[in-house]
């Protein structure tokens, strides 16, 4: 009876856990869309620009204390991050990517002005103008033109005081149930089945390599190395879980497990090979059904 009783109210909390949370996200992409606007309107707008960014990281981080979403982070591999230029890649499953990467990175010293993104560009031209704001690289499909843009973007990036962290998701979107059905290319099918001898990735969408090559080919003598971010989110029985509104859910119930490992490689090594970012997404895609079917071994 107690808890035929007490499961209304269960149910009415966690709603009330999940508003908290949306809102508590809202406002921070809320203050990161208006830093453009406040550095337009004050004079130094650069100095004041990178003052707003600074703090956009410093509220991440005090977001993620608020939605209890770091004590459910284990990294599982030591992250410190050296204090020079990196490149970072990882994988795509959640905006709570971002805070996860923004611990990690705060934890090595890093600011999020240190951070390079990216992004594709969107049709949202509100969004596109904040990311180019903050000199973050929005490409397209044509690659002359990512190209040209890049070379305009780097003269910018070299002239920062700041130790600049390139973050790149290979995949270009987040892995959901709509996304992980997407029609695969010839040259993919090769790729899986040539090179990595399987049919698809199981946990991961096929990584695309026109940014990658763009941003090793350019920089290859600048970038010291390369960082491998391995996020899966499970739940406490392990199983893995995706899709935004269901790892909203299990973040409001208290059920939800983030493990992250993190890999360190030699640009002068990857380069050698050009099959390189397949293959670690093999590996990548192999160490998320060992999370998930680590209650299962043990």
């Amino acid at each position: 009876m107690i808890i035929f009783f007490l499961l209304p109210k269960i149910k009415m909390f966690i709603f009330l856990k999940k508003i908290y949370i949306i809102f508590n996200l809202l406002y921070l992409y809320a203050y990161l869309f208006l830093t453009p606007i406040f550095s337009y309107f004050i004079q130094n707008s650069n100095s004041m620009k990178n003052y707003f960014f600074i703090n956009y990281g410093l509220m991440m981080n005090n977001t993620s204390k608020k939605i209890n979403l770091y004590s459910n982070i284990n990294c599982v591999t030591p992250h410190k991050i050296n204090k020079e230029m990196n490149l970072l890649i990882l994988n795509h499953t959640s905006i709570l990517d971002n805070y996860v990467l923004s611990k990690i990175l705060s934890d090595s010293k890093f600011s999020w002005n240190d951070i390079r993104s990216i992004s594709r560009i969107s049709n949202r031209s509100i969004q596109n103008t904040v990311l180019e704001e903050h000199g973050m690289f929005l490409v397209s499909s044509d690659l002359k033109t990512d190209t040209e843009k890049f070379e305009t973007v780097w003269k910018k990036w070299e002239k920062s005081n700041d130790t600049i962290q390139i973050l790149l998701f290979p995949e270009g979107t987040i892995f959901n149930d709509t996304t992980k059905n997407k029609e695969i290319t010839k040259s993919q099918k090769y790729i899986l089945k040539k090179i990595l001898k399987i049919d698809n990735f199981e946990n991961l969408l096929i990584p695309k390599i026109g940014a990658y090559n763009l941003i090793i080919n350019k920089l290859k003598d600048q970038i010291k190395n390369i960082y491998d971010f391995s996020i899966s989110y499970t739940d406490n029985n392990n199983k893995r879980i995706y899709n935004e509104e269901v790892i909203l859910d299990h973040l409001a119930k208290n059920d939800l497990k983030i493990d992250v490992k993190i890999n360190r490689y030699d640009v002068n090594q990857v380069i050698k090979d050009p099959y390189w970012l397949f293959k670690i997404w093999k590996d990548k895609d192999q160490w998320l059904n060992e999370v998930e079917n680590e209650v299962e071994t043990k």
